[in-house]
């Protein structure tokens, strides 16, 4: 199981596509944070 990446954790492209994410839906949902162990697969998936 993968750990769930924190708003404080997220760094680089994981920060810049949450950000994006929270500017849509006002959080992070968990299936993103899941995904956030890989930037791109994140970046792709959203």
């Amino acid at each position: 199981m993968t750990a769930l990446i924190t708003d404080e954790e997220a760094t680089g492209k994981t920060k810049e596509v949450f950000e994006d994410i929270k500017a849509n839906f006002g959080m992070v949902p968990n299936f993103f944070r899941a995904q956030a162990g890989d930037p791109e697969w994140l970046a792709m998936n959203w």
